[in-house]
């Protein structure tokens, strides 16, 4: 079952219960007392990064034992940012991460459609190379690993490390800002799950 966190600050998972609502993919809501039991893939969704940390890193060692036991970590936006060694913050000082992925995220600013280009094989003979998604304020991204999809600057948009992927930008779209997931969208959150 797949676990969206919908907690403190996790202001955004309702676009990604939206978005899968539409794939028909059954899912259960994660609040803060971050009860992992019967998930198998666990969807940290954008908001605000600040707030969910608060929630989420001092409860990093269950993360740790679902990464352990097999379970699946995706973040989207926020959720990337938390997965790193050191958070980011929208003032850009600095707090500890979750520490589930090697990478340095560099922090940008603005909410718009951007195009991102699918680099992974596997992943291009299903979508087309350049993907139409929405962005807001989520980090280009520095690692090793599976890197998926890239930013015209060639930073990771989107990257795997094992049981961890991580999303710059959001394949969801935006209900707030009338945003809603495209048929590439759709299938692209498909293949990441």
């Amino acid at each position: 079952m797949i676990g969206i966190f919908a907690g403190r600050g996790a202001v955004l998972w309702r676009d990604v219960a939206n978005a899968l609502e539409k794939l028909g993919v059954e899912y259960e809501l994660v609040n803060d007392s971050l009860n992992l039991e019967g998930i198998s893939t666990l969807i940290i969704p954008g908001g605000y990064t600040y707030e969910m940390w608060k929630v989420l890193y001092p409860q990093r060692n269950a993360i740790y034992e679902f990464l352990d036991s097999g379970g699946k970590y995706i973040g989207i936006c926020a959720g990337a940012y938390l997965a790193s060694d050191e958070v980011i913050l929208p003032d850009y000082s600095r707090v500890p991460g979750l520490g589930i992925a090697d990478v340095v995220n560099h922090r940008h600013r603005g909410s718009f459609m951007t195009e991102i280009e699918i680099v992974d094989e596997e992943f291009f003979r299903e979508l087309p190379r350049k993907v139409k998604v929405w962005y807001q304020n989520g980090p280009h991204m520095e690692l090793e690993g599976r890197i998926i999809a890239v930013f015209d600057d060639e930073l990771a948009a989107i990257a795997r490390q094992g049981n961890v992927t991580l999303l710059a930008v959001h394949p969801e779209g935006s209900l707030e800002n009338g945003v809603e997931p495209s048929y590439e969208n759709l299938k692209l959150l498909g293949l990441l799950i």
